[in-house]
């Protein structure tokens, strides 16, 4: 299985956005996110997957604006599936979420 390579430029960081379960909206941390924010088309949760940031690590759960981010659809693997990617600055995330 052959990956493309990514470097990630210029503040931006690649995140997929994560759908998260009832069970799962209160992190064992107990960091509480209410169901009304994440419905806003402007917030949304995501998980890094690429990054040049030193204050973002890959794996990282985020919540950030969704007002503007640039929604890209590509394969990281190329024998995978097309998949949904948002690229954003890091200025655009409003927290870091550690489980």
């Amino acid at each position: 299985m052959q990956k493309n390579k990514f470097t990630m430029l210029n503040g931006n960081i690649m995140v997929k956005e994560v759908v998260r379960t009832e069970e799962e909206e209160k992190s064992s941390s107990g960091i509480f996110i209410p169901k009304e924010i994440l419905e806003d088309e402007q917030v949304s949760q995501g998980k890094v997957v690429k990054t040049d940031s030193e204050n973002i690590a890959i794996g990282d759960l985020v919540l950030f604006h969704k007002v503007m981010p640039v929604d890209v659809r590509i394969k990281i693997d190329k024998d995978e599936e097309l998949q949904s990617y948002f690229f954003i600055l890091e200025k655009d995330i409003i927290c870091k979420i550690t489980e």
